[in-house]
This record gives structure tokens, C-alpha cells and sequence, in this order.
């Protein structure tokens, strides 16, 4: 906000430098006709928040005075006339305009008005200069006037943010947007978020690092967290939630605190969202979307502190916050997660202050004061060496080739490429299910599933969800394979919580985990071009990526004591049933002569071959650890090539699904199937039958009958290690 300098004809008494500085306030002054050499009217137009005050005023000058191609300085009005637009401004839009511009900077040294009337407004102290100390008493009023104004009340200016970056060396950059303090800094896989006292969360790009969106805000910003292609921010006593892709404000929880909203944490799936504020209480909403609408639902208040909560943690089952009182307070959530909330809750537009009475789940203080808090031990009297000697655990991260349905919480209950009956329940026949049920481990829950119970987590968790994605998913209700890997970390936390640091270590270096994704982020991202990769990416850069990120995961796992590791790679989806379907009817694609589009099988050969060059340099440069990379692709193609050899009679079309291969319409409901399904390679649109995946089991745990097909050894012999 500044006064901007006009490019026209105007005079003036005394010259002053312009600068151009872009604003909303102009000063703008009639052009002086010299032939009459009478008067000059001015006319000034400010506007402000508050409305428009014009004012005008007749100056006579004589004709010596007049400088033609020069404007009127502000300090030329009469000092009763500066007085009266001063008076329209409040005291934070006076700093504005002090601190943004630099011309009227130097009119507040130099008009004794303006000084005057700051003194009045804001009570300056009139010091008078020591003699001999070297400062004019144009410099003392300046640093009291910055010391006091600009710091304590307008904390307005031009901010920036430091950005350090390397690969090769360190790499400093600073970005230059805010007008404002920044208070809350964070970021994802592509994007940065900074939010400013300046009313705004500016979102950036990490790699160009411009400036995307702009989301304003009514106040001054305090907190943000993004998930996803989502991201929550505070606003004074409001709580808003945007679409940081587009910039839409898709909801606004109003007055969730009495006073200021400060804090801000979200769960793992981003559907909670919970507050901490001024006034002491924590709230936690539950965030939904059907269709294009996005509501709130209020689940629960806590009230742990006396004192402003100024920040907020969530790894599951924990929620901690820390206060101005010196207290942390740490809260169990776990039971609110795995309640289905949006069905019976109320939807409120208030977060009403609550009840310190109220029932609230389990909670323990941290006390301390000041910064030295105290330590409580939060773990069980129960000693590890019992329970995990010689025990194994299979954890599973992965789309619908490992998904049953029943981890989707969160999520749509139907997903396009997720299989009905070969995921139901105890009755699974997916690949990572077969392998758990050799190693003699029955019933390997969903990460959703868990009641709270600390044996649970001796089977594994099942943290793969339908249609996830290594990248960041097309849809908001779809995971991606870093939430996923967020999960992970909040088992281990468990773990670790209940057993210790070194039990817990031994623990994870008995078990073994479990990734297979890559198939629907071809589906949807490359092949549907939903989010316009395929314009951005060639089939080698996408695999690239892919690839990078698998191993980046992969790497997080080692350093997390994981050191029995199996990755699977992509089926030939070149074959499934969906995708000849659609390549035939767009006349596109060639036939590899087998039934399958060439093109599509190239794509996923070569993400395969860089995934697997990958691991083997993983296997050689990380000690201590086995990591087996299981071609599935190769399994299946042996089948296609010769489906009687294994008793198929149908290699094409899918067992469940309507139309030309079965493939028009998915898999909707069991009774759509094919009498014979063991006969059939494919289930539906992309996934295969059981009896399919009953020999890439074997093949993966005995290397019978496709040997070779999990290198450099099996599974079985993984394990045995």
C-alpha cells in the first residue's frame, strides 16, 4: 500500500523524487494552465478501507514560482488539510504507507506536520538530541519511530524467505513476496507454503520456485498444513481450507477459537483437521467432500491448557500440544479416528468454547515450566524380549494388487480398479496374502482396522490402499505411496512407545515389508493423462521419476531398520483386458502379435528394468540389508504365451465385467463373474484371477514354476536369513 507517483504535468514549490511503487491510493493533481498564471486547484483522492475522503483546496501561486512538467508535492497542502487525511487513516494503514513508500518515508523526517501529527496519534516521545552525541534529531526520530511503529505495531515491509537447496553444493535462495512477518512455513513433495501477517498463504513451486497461488485471507495468517493438493490455514478466529491446486476456498470453520486460531495439525489421511487457539482449547473437525461441496463436522473439544496453545503435533495415535502455560499435553485420538463421525455428527459453523467438564478421551500433561519441561514415561511395564524373540511380521505398502477393500476408512468404498471378489476379506487370494499365509501368518489386518491392541502389530499392518499412487494421486481420495510411508512411521513410533528404542529395532529387522505400486499411476496419471503428465513427460522421464521415488522410499525404510525388503513390479497391463479394450477402439496402438498393445508393455518393461538395476545397486552399496525385486510381469507374460501349459482357456477377456473383453464395465457386484473363474487370466479390467496369482506365490516363494522370477533370491530363502 503506498502513494503512487502519476506521470503528468503539475507544479510544485519544492521538488520531490518519485517513485514508482504499485498501490491502491493516487494522488492526483489537476494540470496547471500557464497562460492564465492565476491558480492551481488540487484535488486529492484517497482511498482507504474505511471509504473514499476527497478533499480540495485553492493555492495561489505567483507566476515565478511555476516549474512547468513538475506535479505537486503532498508537503505543498496546507498543514490543516494533511491533518484531515491523516485523520481518515488508522494507525496501521499509516505505517503502511510510511513503510512501503520511500518518498513519503523522507516527508515524515522531513514535514514537521506529519512528525506532529505521529506524535499525537501514537504518543512518540519529543527526546531531544544530546549535544555531541552525532545523531540530528531528524535520525533520533526515525529510530524511535521504527523502534516503536514499524516493529510492535505494523510489522509491515517487504519479507522473504530462504530456500536452501543441493545436490551437488548448498544452494541459497531467497524469495521476495510477503508484505508481511511469515509465520508458518511448510511443504510437500512440490510445493512450498508460506503464510504472512500480510493476510495471505502464498503457494510456490519447489523447483522454479515462482509463486502459484495466492490465497487471501481476512487477517493475519498464524499456521498452515497441507495434505496433498489441499492445504488448511488461520485466519485470525477462522480456520479455512483450500484447493491449493486451483486456489479455491472450498470451506471456512468460523470462530473456532475465542481469539486467535494459532495452531494447526492434520491426520494422516488429511480428513481431521485439529485446532489449537488463545483461548486454551484444542478442537478437532473432521473434514468431508461429496462431490463438489466440502463440510465440517466438530468431534471433539479438549481443554488441557491455561494458556494460548501455539502449537500442535499429530503421529497416530498422539495428538501433543505445547502452551504459554509451560505444559504439554498429550492426547490418545485413536477411538475418534476409527469412529465414523460425518454419519452421526452435527455440522457447525462455531466451535463453541467448551466445557472443561466435558468427557474427553485419554489425555497425560507433560508438566514443566518455562522451556524445562519435565519427561513421563508413556510406555507399557511389559518387557519386549518375550514377545518378539524370533518373531516375524509382514507389513504391507501398495494400490489395489494388495487392497481388499476393507483399508478404506477414508476412502470411496468402490475404486474403478479395485477387484470385488478376490478381495473379500479373510478370503483374499492377492499375492502379498498367499506370501503371508506361507510364511504362517494368517489375517494380516488393515492399517484402519487396528483397535488400539499392541498385538496387533506382531502379524504386520496392511498400510496399501485401492488405486494409490507413488506420486501424488489425481484424486484427493486417493493415497499416495509417501501417506502410506507416514503410516509406517507411526507404527514404528507405536512400537518403540511400548518396547523401546532397541526392542523395537529388533523387531523391525525380523520382519519383512512389502511394496508393490506403479500400475494405477500408469492407469490414471499416464495412460488416462488425467493431470496432463503425459504432456510434461516422456515414458522414460515418468519411469524415471518413478523409479527415484521408489527408491527413495525404499532408503527411508532401511534407515527405519528395515532390512528384509520385497518390491514387486508391474504386470504387463498392455495385456489386461481395459486397456486392449480402449487402444482397439481408438485404433491405436500396435498388436505385439500376442493380444496385448506393444506400446503399453514397453512403458512398463521399462520402468521394471530401471527398478530392478536400482535395487541391485541398493543390494551392493547398503550393508546389512536383502532386497528382492519379484517380476511379475515376466510370470504373467509365461502364462499369455502358453495358457493351456497352466490350465487356462481364456487369456483375453476378463472373468468379471460386460461388454467386448469385459471390459467396458468393471467388476460391480460377484454375480457379474464367469462361472469358471480358475479357467480365466483376468479377473477384471487390470487385475489378474486367483488362480493367477496363486502361481507368482509359488514362483515368488519357491521359484517354482517360473524360476527366477524374484532375484536374487526368494522369498523363502529371504526369510531364512
Amino acid at each position: 500500500m503506498a502513494f503512487e507517483c502519476q506521470k503528468g504535468t503539475g507544479v510544485s514549490k519544492k521538488l520531490v523524487d518519485c517513485v514508482e511503487i504499485s498501490c491502491e491510493e493516487q494522488v492526483e493533481f489537476s494540470q496547471f494552465n500557464s497562460e492564465q498564471k492565476t491558480k492551481t486547484t488540487a484535488i486529492l483522492d484517497l482511498t482507504s478501507k474505511k471509504g473514499i475522503v476527497t478533499s480540495a483546496n485553492s493555492k495561489h501561486l505567483l507566476a515565478n514560482d511555476v516549474l512547468p512538467n513538475f506535479r505537486l508535492s503532498i508537503t505543498d497542502l496546507p498543514p490543516a488539510l494533511i491533518s484531515e487525511i491523516f485523520n481518515s487513516l488508522d494507525p496501521k494503514e499509516l505505517g503502511i504507507v510510511s513503510c512501503v513508500s520511500a518518498s513519503l518515508h523522507r516527508v515524515a523526517s522531513d514535514h514537521h506536520v506529519w512528525k506532529k501529527f505521529y506524535c499525537e496519534r501514537w504518543g512518540l516521545p519529543t527526546v531531544p538530541t544530546p549535544l555531541g552525541s552525532g545523531y540530528s534529531d531528524e535520525k533520533s526520530w526515525k529510530d524511535l519511530f521504527v523502534e516503536r511503529e514499524f516493529r510492535s505495531r505494523t510489522f509491515m515491509g517487504r519479507y522473504s524467505m530462504d530456500v536452501l537447496g543441493s545436490r551437488s553444493k548448498s544452494t541459497e535462495f531467497r524469495l521476495w513476496e510477503h508484505e508481511g512477518p511469515i509465520t508458518s512455513l511448510a511443504l510437500d513433495l512440490t510445493r512450498m507454503y508460506s503464510g504472512s501477517w500480510d493476510m495471505t498463504v502464498r503457494v510456490w513451486d519447489r523447483f522454479s520456485l515462482k509463486c502459484l497461488k495466492v490465497l487471501r485471507h481476512s487477517d493475519w495468517v498464524w499456521g498452515l498444513v497441507p495434505h496433498d493438493t489441499t492445504v488448511a490455514s488461520t485466519s485470525g478466529s477462522d480456520v479455512y481450507v483450500w484447493d491449493s491446486g486451483s486456489g479455491t476456498l472450498m470451506t471456512v470453520i468460523h470462530n473456532a477459537h475465542v481469539g486467535n486460531t494459532y495452531s494447526l495439525a492434520r491426520s494422516h489421511t488429511g480428513n481431521f483437521l485439529f485446532t489449537g487457539g488463545e483461548d486454551g482449547a484444542i478442537h478437532m473437525f473432521e473434514i468431508s467432500s461429496h462431490c463438489a461441496e466440502t463440510s465440517f463436522f466438530q468431534v471433539a473439544t479438549w481443554i488441557p491448557h491455561s494458556g494460548p496453545v501455539h502449537s500442535l503435533a499429530f503421529e497416530f495415535p498422539w495428538l501433543v500440544s505445547a502452551s504459554s502455560d509451560g505444559k504439554l499435553s498429550l492426547i490418545d485420538v485413536r477411538k475418534l479416528l476409527r469412529t465414523n463421525r460425518s454419519a452421526s455428527g452435527t455440522h457447525v459453523s462455531r466451535a463453541k468454547h467448551a466445557d472443561r467438564n466435558s468427557v474427553e478421551p485419554p489425555q497425560r500433561m507433560l508438566h514443566g515450566h518455562g522451556s524445562n519441561l519435565f519427561s513421563v514415561d508413556i510406555g507399557s511395564e511389559t518387557p519386549l524380549e518375550e514377545k518378539v524373540s524370533n518373531a516375524t511380521a509382514l507389513y504391507i505398502l501398495g494400490d489395489s494388487s494388495v487392497d481388499c477393500r476393507d483399508n478404506s476408512l477414508f476412502y470411496p468404498l468402490l475404486h474403478r480398479n479395485l477387484s470385488l471378489y478376490p478381495c473379500n476379506g479373510s478370503d483374499s487370494n492377492l499375492l502379498p496374502h498367499l506370501l503371508a499365509e506361507k510364511m504362517g501368518l494368517q489375517n494380516i489386518p488393515p492399517f484402519y482396522s487396528q483397535n488400539g491392541s499392541i498385538e496387533e502389530l506382531f502379524l504386520g499392518l496392511n498400510f496399501g490402499s485401492a488405486e494409490a499412487t507413488i506420486m501424488n494421486p489425481s484424486r484427493r481420495s486417493y493415497q499416495s505411496l509417501n501417506q502410506q510411508l507416514r503410516q509406517v512411521f507411526e507404527t514404528l513410533q507405536l512400537l518403540q512407545l511400548q518396547f523401546g528404542e532397541y526392542g523395537a529395532e529388533r523387531f523391525v529387522r525380523s520382519s519383512a515389508v512389502y511394496l508393490s505400486l506403479g500400475k494405477d499411476d500408469y492407469i490414471d496419471l499416464f495412460l488416462r493423462n488425467s493431470s496432463g503428465v503425459r504432456l510434461k513427460f516422456s515414458s522414460q522421464e515418468f519411469a524415471r521419476i518413478l523409479v527415484n521415488q521408489m527408491v527413495h522410499v525404499i532408503r527411508n525404510l532401511y534407515n527405519a531398520n528395515f532390512r528384509k525388503i520385497i518390491c514387486v513390479g508391474i504386470l504387463p497391463l498392455g495385456c489386461a483386458p481395459r486397456t486392449v479394450w480402449e487402444w482397439r477402439n481408438a485404433s491405436a496402438g500396435e498388436d505385439d502379435g500376442g493380444g496385448c498393445v506393444k506400446e503399453i508393455n514397453e512403458m512398463v518393461l521399462e520402468y521394471n528394468g530401471m527398478l530392478d538395476d536400482q535395487i541391485v545397486e541398493l543390494n551392493s552399496k547398503l550393508p546389512d540389508v536383502q532386497i528382492v525385486f519379484c517380476d511379475v510381469y515376466q510370470g504373467i507374460m509365461k502364462i499369455l504365451a502358453n495358457p493351456r501349459l497352466y490350465g487356462f482357456e481364456d487369456r483375453s477377456s476378463a472373468c468379471c465385467g460386460i461388454g467386448l473383453y469385459g471390459a467396458m464395465i468393471g467388476c460391480l457386484s460377484p454375480e457379474m463373474a464367469c462361472n469358471q473363474a480358475s479357467t480365466y487370466v483376468w479377473w477384471d479390467l487390470y487385475n489378474p484371477t486367483p488362480a493367477v496369482y496363486s502361481l507368482l506365490a509359488d514362483s515368488a516363494w519357491s521359484g517354482r514354476p517360473f524360476y527366477g522370477m524374484c532375484r536374487p533370491t526368494t522369498i523363502q530363502e529371504l526369510l531364512a536369513t
